[in-house]
């Protein structure tokens, strides 16, 4: 009888330890999960704002820019909670003729933190006196 107790105490703590590098095991696994489903949801945000500071440039783009102006709104419904912030200024150098730049930004809280993607862009001033064709270089 002595050698049967023995043997089941050994069994039972071989089951123990099976359990625990078991559970172990699992809870890495959904650390993983949990990690890989955030990273997932900031990937999905950048997503959603650079197709949001595409449509504003597009706007923006096709509507004139009369004087430099900077402007900041939210985003249409039901993406509202993304904003958008934009500047014209007026290029100042002597051999760029005829360019506006135009500085877009879409902002967003994530969590804590919150997040920021910006673009710039140069365009050129319907309102000038020259042609497209020489707008670049003079």
């Amino acid at each position: 009888m002595r050698g049967l107790n023995t043997h089941s105490g050994i069994v039972l703590a071989e089951a123990l330890v099976a359990v625990v590098i078991v559970s172990v095991g699992v809870v890495v696994i959904m650390q993983a999960l949990v990690a890989n489903l955030r990273a997932s949801m900031v990937q999905q945000d950048y997503a959603k704002a650079l197709l949001l500071l595409q449509d504003k440039l597009e706007e923006r783009f096709f509507q004139d820019a009369v004087q430099a102006s900077k402007r900041e709104e939210p985003a249409p419904k039901p993406l509202d909670r993304f904003r958008y912030q934009w500047e014209y200024k007026n290029v100042l150098q002597d051999r760029w003729v005829g360019l506006k730049q135009l500085d877009i930004a879409v902002s967003w809280a994530s969590g804590k933190n919150g997040r920021e993607l910006n673009f710039k862009a140069f365009l050129p001033d319907m309102h000038t006196q020259e042609t497209t064709t020489s707008v670049f270089y003079k």
